[in-house]
């Protein structure tokens, strides 16, 4: 008996440490699967930070991501009510830009880019995010795009013009907010003193 009470105890730590280091495997496991809006998010942050290295080759990874991620919203959300159908709504339209994209060539790439940061911006816009985001305006393009970063990083035109817009609001405390542009003029500028103010 004296025996078996000694295995017992000399066991115990190994069966805590086995149960202690079971828990924190199942907590980083969990911490591993990411909330599908911060996929969609992270992913379309990557593409316009490829898109602004003049590089496209890695981007179908990160629309896969999106398509995939704006997929688990709308399959797992029940579509009950007004609001609920404005925002998967608003969901699906990330995910048709997701699915359209032609990421065959930077031109193309860079084109179809458009209608994604129209779609994503309009979402965040209207129901917030939960980190840091920041949305430029290039009149160039007339497309206005999001970042994670608060220095401009132009997707459309990269090294050629990387610096190319202005901030037009951010995302503070889940929320997004516009940018006060009492004097903004780029829309009665010609589009070259736009240039020059937005880039030169």
């Amino acid at each position: 008996m004296k025996k078996l009470n000694s295995a017992l105890m000399a066991w115990m730590p190994v069966v805590v440490l086995a149960v202690v280091f079971g828990s924190v495997s199942a907590a980083d496991s969990q911490k591993a699967m990411i909330d599908p809006v911060q996929q969609i998010m992270e992913s379309y942050f990557a593409t316009g930070e490829l898109l602004a290295e003049d590089s496209f080759k890695e981007i179908d990874k990160e629309v896969e991501k999106i398509i995939s991620a704006s997929e688990e919203i709308l399959n797992t959300d029940e579509k009950n009510g007004a609001e609920k159908k404005n925002y998967l709504a608003s969901v699906e339209a990330i995910h048709a830009a997701a699915r359209d994209f032609d990421s065959q060539d930077l031109k193309s790439a860079r084109e179809s880019y458009k209608s994604l940061s129209q779609a994503v911006a309009n979402y965040v816009k209207t129901y917030g995010y939960t980190d840091s985001a920041y949305s430029f305006y290039c009149p160039m393009v007339d497309q206005t795009w999001l970042q994670s970063s608060d220095k401009i990083a132009n997707p459309f035109y990269g090294s050629e013009m990387l610096r190319c817009g202005k901030m037009t609001g951010m995302v503070k405390q889940g929320e997004y907010i516009e940018k006060r542009s009492d004097d903004r003029k780029e829309k009665t500028k010609s589009l070259s003193t736009e240039h020059k103010n937005c880039c030169g």
